[in-house]
């Protein structure tokens, strides 16, 4: 027997010793031991066996924007204000004083409802953004929702007409109406007061103030309907009212402000504070500037879109923003600018303005959905972005920086976070499977399942034009890479490259089926090219081609995915494990004890020249020294990973197939959990309620401008990593409701004496009763809001 055959000998003596261990198996039996060198030898293949190479010229790209809802603002009409305009001062010029009219409230105990519990919002199968939203299906009382709050305590608030309003924790639906004390019918609009009171204005000129005890009901004299109510400065509340003008509440009186005192109309729609301390009111007759003595009017003549305004907001630069039907006015103190469709609104009926902590300016419309203004550019959300309604209505921004929308129920936009393509120029995208970040930050992509190439470079999808014999889901779809030259390399069927111009096969022909069914590729030391697949390995330098396999010391399974790292040692994955070639001999790792029967999908080389590889197994991290392994127990949210990234400050995302995981590391002293002994990580999952259009991720990768973009089943999606954080704040732990005995309680109306004989336990405590405290069940709820 040789030197080398009595090596491989007692080789696999060792390894036996292993297979003989309980749970210690192999999908597939190793071709050479683990942890020995084999030298690589190859066989060469002539390129003649290949038959002949195709090439397909594609011609110019067919190019399409990537963000049809994003829209340059237009240069809009500016219109200056003349010079001195009409001013009006109560009590002077004919012109009567406010009527005052003392405030008399009726204060009802508040009752609580018993919450019921919110179903899963939904999300629209193309939404293109981070759109979800809910309705009666969901739990909601009401479909029809007119305004939304968020008060200090962390729950959103939504007004529903005639079905009352409705409190929603996040988890839970606690809807107050005439029967918990709310009382007033056909509720419009909400306000959360800096005293924390929570005022509600609906139809017949009533008004309702909830402290968190009780309801206090307010009527105010002929008054129609209450459209609008703000604080400002000095802590008076303002109604704006139909056929009524303004009221103000200052904690004792209500004061009257209409076209007696120089209003220019009765019905104010909307009522703001500025900057610097003036109130604006907003009318169907024209706007008003109330300065605490006089009224200073605006209309149509002095630069105003439309005499009716619908809404007001104003800019981080101080510059007031107006609502109407017929478009939007912005002011700046010394003009009015227009804009409508033609400068980029969706719609120009805007009914409300909102201006986030971000310095953007929201609008919602009739019939176009919303739209944000960001000084430079109008991005438009409708029922193509993920809305289902595009008349929009109520509009909020809560504390966590989403955008609330009335739309047919309730809306919830995450401005930063997921973008979906599941669409290009009307077509389907359909599963993409690869991903490449090229030389130029330009990103490619295959949709349609591999059947075209996309390139997208921050503007417009482009995509060859290929030649109708051309078949390219035999020759494309499985991974690419970038050779040294900008050349574009693919794995599939079959081995192809293409040079922007032109689409070059190999092996298309072949009767040699050796040279197809390849998985992955990439550029190895002096610029040769590997393919890796169901038959092994191959190395083509241009000229001449080598197939390793098993004889070579190869596993005898598919390969799956390759790495070249930093130390010019190629990294080889396969069905049956992990093997390392250093340009002279394969090395496989087999050991069951430490690295097992790895199935390797993907490799990664992080920033630490750490080693990561993720399969069917979860993922393995190598850190030249040893290895460790997470799983879903760990938190992956699947133990199959198709794609492993790492982010700017080392964290690493992982693509599984059933959505995608953070891994961020613990920053502590031993940099490790100190029970495991193993790098200690945190872990975050998204999902569909996370923003996720699809949850089956086959690749991610880091784009230009810290962009994740990630291929699914789907279609392609992208996170700007700039704008995405982690929740930071810690929750709030609010004590919702009590049961005792499956029984409501309403804790807030809970005296000593409170439930004494109406709870089957209720006389046991009076008596002090000896039976066991198992006999009865108390259930404290709380609410978990994250902000």
């Amino acid at each position: 027997m040789t030197t080398r055959g009595l090596i491989r000998f007692l080789s696999w003596l060792f390894l036996a010793s292993f297979l003989i261990r309980p749970g210690v198996c192999f999908a597939q039996p190793p071709s050479s031991p683990t942890g020995i060198s084999l030298p690589a030898k190859g066989k060469r293949i002539p390129l003649d066996s290949l038959v002949e190479l195709q090439t397909y010229n594609t011609g110019p790209l067919l190019s399409f924007p990537a963000h049809p809802n994003v829209h340059p603002a237009g240069v809009p009409k500016v219109i200056p204000i003349p010079s001195e305009l009409p001013v009006f001062t109560p009590g002077q010029g004919g012109l009567r004083k406010p009527r005052k009219v003392k405030a008399e409230g009726v204060s009802v105990p508040a009752l609580q409802p018993k919450p019921v519990p919110a179903l899963p919002m939904h999300m629209r199968e193309n939404a293109r953004y981070d759109i979800l939203w809910m309705d009666a299906d969901q739990g909601l009382s009401a479909n029809s929702i007119t305004s939304i709050l968020e008060d200090s305590r962390g729950h959103l608030w939504f007004v529903a007409g005639d079905d009352g309003v409705i409190r929603y924790d996040g988890k839970r639906f606690t809807t107050f109406t005439a029967k918990e004390g709310l009382g007033t019918p056909g509720l419009y609009t909400i306000l959360e007061d800096s005293k924390g009171n929570i005022w509600f204005g609906g139809i017949q000129g009533k008004v309702c103030r909830y402290d968190g005890r009780s309801f206090t009901h307010y009527g105010l004299d002929s008054v129609s309907t209450i459209l609008c109510i703000t604080e400002d400065k000095r802590g008076n509340i303002w109604f704006g009212t139909t056929h009524g003008g303004a009221v103000c509440y200052d904690g004792a009186n209500f004061a009257y402000y209409s076209t007696a005192q120089g209003l220019s109309g009765y019905n104010v729609q909307a009522i703001l504070e500025d900057s610097r301390g003036d109130i604006w009111l907003g009318t169907s007759n024209g706007l008003n500037r109330f300065d605490g003595m006089r009224f200073t009017r605006y209309t149509k003549s002095d630069g105003l879109i439309s005499p009716l305004v619908l809404s007001i907001a104003e800019d981080n630069q101080g510059n007031l923003w107006f609502g109407s039907h017929l478009g939007v006015s912005c002011f700046d103190g010394k003009r009015f600018a227009q804009f409508t469709t033609e400068e980029g609104l969706a719609h120009n009926y805007v009914r409300r303005i909102l201006k986030d902590s971000q310095g953007n300016i929201w609008f919602t419309s009739l019939q176009g959905g919303i739209s944000r203004f960001d000084g430079a550019t109008f991005t438009h959300y409708t029922t193509k972005e993920g809305l289902p309604n595009n008349s929009a209505n109520g509009i909020w921004e809560d504390s966590g920086g989403n955008i609330w929308i009335t739309a047919g129920g309730v809306s919830r936009l995450n401005p930063h976070s997921f973008v979906h393509f599941m669409e290009i120029d009307g077509k389907k995208t359909g599963g993409v499977q690869s991903l490449l970040k090229d030389q130029d930050g330009n990103i490619w992509f295959f949709k349609d399942n591999g059947e075209r190439l996309v390139k997208y470079d921050g503007q417009f999808f482009s995509l060859p034009a290929y030649d109708n014999n051309f078949r390219p889901h035999y020759s494309l779809g499985e991974e690419m890479m970038e050779d040294y030259h900008g050349g574009l390399w693919f794995a599939s069927q079959f081995a192809s490259h293409y040079d922007g111009d032109i689409f070059t096969l190999y092996g298309a022909k072949s009767r040699d089926s050796r040279f197809q069914k390849f998985r992955c590729v990439l550029e190895g030391q002096q610029g040769n090219i590997w393919f890796g697949g169901v038959n092994g390995a191959f190395r083509f330098d241009g000229e001449r081609m080598w197939q390793y396999d098993e004889k070579d010391g190869l596993p005898p399974s598919t390969i799956m995915s390759m790495l070249l790292d930093r130390h010019g040692k190629l990294w080889i994955g396969s069905e049956s494990g992990i093997t390392k070639y250093d340009g002279k001999n394969f090395t496989n790792y087999y050991d069951a004890e430490s690295w097992g029967n790895f199935w390797a999908k993907t490799i990664l080389e992080d920033s630490q020249s750490t080693l990561w590889f993720g399969g069917k197994q979860g993922v393995m991290r190598y850190d030249r020294k040893q290895a460790t392994f997470y799983s879903t127990e760990d938190g992956l949210s699947h133990f199959y990973v198709n794609s492993i990234v790492e982010g700017q400050h080392q964290e690493m995302w992982i693509g599984t197939r059933q959505g995608l995981t953070l891994m961020v590391p613990n920053r502590t002293k031993v940099g490790s959990d100190s029970f495991s002994n193993k790098p200690s990580y945190r872990f975050y999952t998204f999902g569909k309620g996370d923003g996720l259009n699809e949850i089956f991720i086959f690749k991610a990768i880091l784009g230009r401008h810290n962009r994740l973009w990630l291929g699914t089943a789907k279609g392609l999606s992208m996170l700007d990593l700039n704008q995405f954080e982690l929740a930071s704040k810690p929750p709030r732990i609010l004590l919702e409701h009590i049961e005792a005995n499956q029984q409501f309680i309403d804790y807030r109306q809970l005296a000593d004496s409170a439930y004494l004989h109406s709870l089957a336990f209720g006389p046991a405590l009076a008596a002090r009763s000896t039976a066991s405290y198992r006999s009865s069940t108390i259930l404290f709820t709380r609410s978990c809001r994250i902000t």
